[in-house]
């Protein structure tokens, strides 16, 4: 598959998940899926696409590295948010359209140039390249993710362990 084509389907998933998480519907299940998913979406632009495509046009491929560093902030703010609240409904719509004005830019200006200054079997090979790396960076980032919610699993535990104990104490005195 094509790299344009592969990324082409990455971002209409991301932007279906962000239009979900926008409207105050979804689930964290498909919050962590989203960023998961568009963080390994990033590091194989990053890595793989603009780097071969930067000659094609520059001033593009500059810009979207930017682009890159605004939405992982703002991906990075909107997991943090509590879910459902007003905010994350704020900032869930930020980095939507924030990513829509990103995937314009490369539907409409970057992917056409790249198709037409770069060979179709360059483009597979980008694309079989940049499928491989997606899948491992998003295993990479899942088992991040469940590593996280042990550590949480384990505090959550030990903090209420603390507070029997404290109660236990506290009802002593009583």
């Amino acid at each position: 598959m094509k790299a344009t084509t592969l990324l082409t389907r990455q971002h209409a998933k991301t932007q279906t998940a962000l239009t979900t998480l926008a409207s105050g519907k979804g689930t964290k299940a498909l919050l962590e899926e989203l960023a998961t998913g568009l963080v390994a979406h990033m590091i194989i632009e990053e890595t793989v696409l603009y780097p071969a495509i930067r000659k094609v046009k520059k001033d593009l491929v500059l810009e979207a590295y930017e682009e890159h560093a605004i939405a992982q902030l703002s991906l990075k703010r909107l997991v943090e948010t509590p879910f459902g609240t007003d905010l994350f409904k704020a900032r869930a719509t930020t980095l939507k359209e924030l990513i829509d004005h990103h995937i314009g830019e490369e539907r409409d200006e970057l992917f056409p140039k790249v198709e037409k200054a770069i060979d179709k079997d360059v483009l597979d090979a980008l694309g079989a390249e940049m499928q491989a790396r997606f899948e491992s960076e998003k295993s990479a980032r899942e088992i991040e993710v469940l590593q996280r919610d042990r550590e949480i699993q384990a505090l959550t535990a030990k903090r209420q362990q603390t507070l029997r104990k404290a109660l236990v104490v506290l009802a002593g005195l009583l």
